[in-house]
Protein backbone atom coordinates (compact mmCIF):
# COMPACT_ATOMS: atom_id res chain seq x y z
CA UNK A 1 0.00 0.00 0.00
CA UNK A 2 1.17 3.31 -0.58
CA UNK A 3 1.02 4.51 2.87
CA UNK A 4 3.77 1.81 3.64
CA UNK A 5 6.08 2.80 0.37
CA UNK A 6 5.68 6.50 1.37
CA UNK A 7 7.41 5.71 4.98
CA UNK A 8 9.63 3.45 3.95
CA UNK A 9 10.82 5.22 0.72
CA UNK A 10 11.22 8.22 3.49
CA UNK A 11 12.93 5.92 6.33
CA UNK A 12 15.43 4.45 3.33
CA UNK A 13 16.40 8.03 1.95
CA UNK A 14 17.08 9.75 5.64
CA UNK A 15 19.12 6.12 6.55
CA UNK A 16 21.19 6.24 2.98
CA UNK A 17 21.96 9.89 3.76
CA UNK A 18 22.93 9.45 7.57
CA UNK A 19 25.29 6.78 6.03
CA UNK A 20 27.50 8.77 3.55
CA UNK A 21 27.77 11.57 5.34
CA UNK A 22 28.60 10.11 8.50
CA UNK A 23 30.41 7.00 7.68
CA UNK A 24 33.23 8.96 5.75
CA UNK A 25 33.97 12.27 6.45
CA UNK A 26 36.40 12.65 3.84
CA UNK A 27 34.14 11.54 1.35
CA UNK A 28 31.39 13.80 2.66
CA UNK A 29 34.20 16.40 2.24
CA UNK A 30 34.69 15.55 -1.47
CA UNK A 31 30.73 15.65 -2.37
CA UNK A 32 30.13 18.67 -0.53
CA UNK A 33 32.90 20.72 -2.42
CA UNK A 34 31.55 18.90 -6.05
CA UNK A 35 27.94 19.65 -5.29
CA UNK A 36 28.49 23.09 -4.28
CA UNK A 37 29.53 24.09 -7.67
CA UNK A 38 27.11 21.59 -9.35
CA UNK A 39 24.20 22.64 -9.38
CA UNK A 40 22.37 20.77 -12.27
CA UNK A 41 23.75 17.60 -10.73
CA UNK A 42 21.60 18.50 -7.41
CA UNK A 43 18.98 20.07 -9.44
CA UNK A 44 18.80 16.62 -11.45
CA UNK A 45 18.65 14.46 -8.10
CA UNK A 46 15.74 16.38 -5.94
CA UNK A 47 13.27 15.86 -9.10
CA UNK A 48 14.44 12.43 -9.30
CA UNK A 49 13.56 12.21 -5.58
CA UNK A 50 10.15 14.34 -5.99
CA UNK A 51 9.39 11.96 -9.22
CA UNK A 52 9.63 9.02 -6.78
CA UNK A 53 7.63 10.60 -4.13
CA UNK A 54 5.42 11.57 -7.12
CA UNK A 55 4.92 8.02 -8.34
CA UNK A 56 4.00 6.85 -4.70
CA UNK A 57 1.61 9.21 -4.27
CA UNK A 58 -0.57 9.13 -7.14
CA UNK A 59 -0.21 5.13 -7.39
CA UNK A 60 -2.08 5.92 -3.32
CA UNK A 61 -4.44 8.60 -4.83
CA UNK A 62 -5.26 5.76 -7.64
CA UNK A 63 -5.74 3.22 -4.70
CA UNK A 64 -8.29 5.52 -2.69
CA UNK A 65 -5.42 6.09 0.07
CA UNK A 66 -5.94 9.77 -0.26
CA UNK A 67 -6.95 12.74 -2.45
CA UNK A 68 -5.14 15.00 -4.25
CA UNK A 69 -5.53 18.01 -5.70
CA UNK A 70 -1.65 18.20 -6.82
CA UNK A 71 0.34 14.88 -6.69
CA UNK A 72 3.37 17.27 -7.00
CA UNK A 73 2.60 20.15 -4.44
CA UNK A 74 1.83 17.00 -2.08
CA UNK A 75 5.71 15.29 -3.15
CA UNK A 76 6.98 18.80 -2.85
CA UNK A 77 5.68 19.28 0.21
CA UNK A 78 6.99 16.20 1.93
CA UNK A 79 10.57 16.39 0.24
CA UNK A 80 10.86 19.58 2.00
CA UNK A 81 8.66 18.56 5.26
CA UNK A 82 11.14 15.96 6.09
CA UNK A 83 14.59 17.41 4.85
CA UNK A 84 15.91 17.99 8.05
CA UNK A 85 16.46 14.31 7.91
CA UNK A 86 18.60 13.69 4.87
CA UNK A 87 19.62 17.16 3.71
CA UNK A 88 23.72 15.85 3.44
CA UNK A 89 24.36 19.26 5.06
CA UNK A 90 21.83 19.56 7.82
CA UNK A 91 22.63 15.84 8.71
CA UNK A 92 26.27 17.05 9.20
CA UNK A 93 25.47 20.22 11.28
CA UNK A 94 23.67 17.51 13.24
CA UNK A 95 26.08 14.81 13.52
CA UNK A 96 23.38 12.13 13.04
CA UNK A 97 21.58 12.87 16.02
CA UNK A 98 18.59 13.23 14.98
CA UNK A 99 16.42 10.11 16.57
CA UNK A 100 14.35 8.62 13.20
CA UNK A 101 11.75 8.02 15.23
CA UNK A 102 11.14 11.73 14.75
CA UNK A 103 10.99 10.44 11.46
CA UNK A 104 8.44 8.19 11.36
CA UNK A 105 6.01 9.96 13.65
CA UNK A 106 6.33 12.95 11.24
CA UNK A 107 6.16 10.26 8.32
CA UNK A 108 2.42 9.17 9.93
CA UNK A 109 1.12 12.58 10.62
CA UNK A 110 2.50 13.57 6.81
CA UNK A 111 0.23 10.18 6.39
CA UNK A 112 -2.50 10.78 8.30
CA UNK A 113 -3.36 14.76 6.45
CA UNK A 114 -3.47 13.16 3.10
CA UNK A 115 -5.56 10.46 4.14
CA UNK A 116 -7.69 13.34 5.84
CA UNK A 117 -8.17 14.82 2.73
CA UNK A 118 -9.98 12.54 0.92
Amino acid sequence: PAPKRLKAWVRQLAETKRRKVMDDQEMFAVYSAVTAEAHDVVAQHIAHMHDDLTEILRDGAKAGDWSLKSVDAAAALVLNGTSRFHHPAIVQLDGGRSDLKELDALVDVLIAGLQARS
